[in-house]
């Protein structure tokens, strides 16, 4: 059986860290994609599909760290949002008119002196997925083991009535992009073409039997 490998999408405009971070993550059960700056790493967001996003705060010119968590939260809320920053005090960059703490709920704050460490980077990384997760479905037995996060938030979103300009409005993409993500949805579920069924509708009739929204003998 392959082994489970989780994305990580590593947003640092410091090379030698981003190098660092990089290595110690694919040496332990992650998969790291890298990018220097967030426009990068917006483009990098949809192929990636990444459980966790770690954050430089300050990326110099451009949308920082913040900036782009906040968009990240927005359309990927499954994701765990990591920030880095050489202070961890939040007053030394939160808004200047506001002082509030400016991260999107349940991110996690480290300093980069800290993650030096990479033992304790991957700590809390794990601490912080096992805290954002909802209690799992076992992969073994769930129909479901086989489609990622965004297909699954995509399905969430299509259970709830909504049309495929709509979820792509909400989630900051293409329609294109989603009825992709639906075609990898009915693959992973199996659902054939047929002129007597509707694939979404099958997709989403399963989706509600599970969330246990409608009876398991339900047609």
């Amino acid at each position: 059986m392959a082994k489970w490998v989780r994305n990580v999408l590593v947003v640092e405009d410091e090379p030698l860290l981003a190098w660092m971070i990089v290595e110690s993550l694919n040496a332990s059960d992650f998969k790291a994609h890298a990018a220097n700056n967030a426009l990068q790493a917006r483009s990098l967001v949809e192929s990636v599909d990444p459980d966790v996003a770690i954050l430089d705060i300050n990326l110099g010119i451009g949308p920082n760290g913040i900036e782009f968590g906040h968009w990240l939260h927005r359309t990927h809320p499954e994701t765990l949002l990591v920030f880095l920053t050489k202070s961890t005090d939040p007053r030394v960059w939160a808004r200047a008119e506001d002082g509030q703490w400016p991260l999107p709920p349940n991110s996690l704050l480290l300093s980069k002196e800290s993650i030096l460490d990479s033992q304790m980077l991957i700590e809390k990384i794990n601490l912080g997925l096992a805290n954002l997760a909802a209690p799992p479905l076992s992969e073994t037995k769930s129909e479901f083991a086989k489609i990622t996060k965004t297909q699954m938030e995509i399905l969430r979103l299509a259970a709830q009535g909504l049309s495929n300009s709509a979820i792509a409005e909400i989630r900051d993409t293409g329609e294109k992009t989603v009825e992709k993500h639906l075609q990898a949805v009915y693959e992973a579920l199996e659902i054939k073409q047929s002129p007597n069924s509707n694939r979404r509708v099958e997709a989403v009739r399963r989706f509600l039997r599970a969330a246990g929204s409608i009876p398991v003998d339900s047609h």
